[in-house]
């Protein structure tokens, strides 16, 4: 088992199954959607009380991100039917995972899209504070992805059907 947040070449490196969290690529692969979770954007409270409010996108537009190196940058939110997509101007800090992103923000070192179950806590303990929270970001998904190179591994099908047998917000 390997955990990553770097994509891998499952026929190269010989892995029988994935699982795969955000949007899909088009690929040979073979997959089945697992579940979903839902991404807020955070701050520290500490990090907000250092500039002007955040009340609108352009407020956004001048803040300090966090960045993921091998995830883009661009934050999608949508509100009343329509979706704007923001690229930040300044990306303070870059980590090389979503696990390493959480700590940054909790330093008060930006902003940074991170999954809800991952920082609820924070939020409720007042060491986040979600940033324009009239705004939705789209649902993710998670997938089992696997090779499409020959008959499925029988311990593979199981753990395929034991995640899908599962309750979907108990995967993320």
């Amino acid at each position: 088992m390997r955990s990553s947040d770097a994509p891998a070449d499952l026929v190269k490196q010989g892995f029988d199954l994935a699982i795969g969290l955000g949007t899909l690529a088009d690929s040979s692969l073979k997959s089945r959607r697992l579940g979903h979770f839902e991404t807020v954007l955070v701050a520290a409270p500490g990090y907000l009380a250092t500039r002007q409010p955040v009340r609108s996108l352009d407020d956004l537009a001048s803040c300090d991100f966090i960045g993921v190196s091998m995830l883009s940058g661009t934050v999608t939110l949508q509100r009343g039917g329509r979706a704007i997509a923001v690229d930040p101007e300044h990306v303070r800090q870059e980590v090389d995972t979503i696990a390493s992103a959480r700590p940054a923000v909790l330093a008060g070192l930006g902003i940074r899209h991170l999954p809800l179950r991952e920082v609820q806590d924070d939020i409720d303990a007042g060491r986040l504070t979600r940033v324009l929270p009239d705004w939705t970001m789209p649902e993710l998904g998670v997938f089992a992805v696997w090779p499409d190179s020959g008959p499925q591994k029988l311990l593979t099908r199981r753990l395929i059907d034991f995640f899908v047998d599962r309750e979907p917000r108990r995967l993320l």
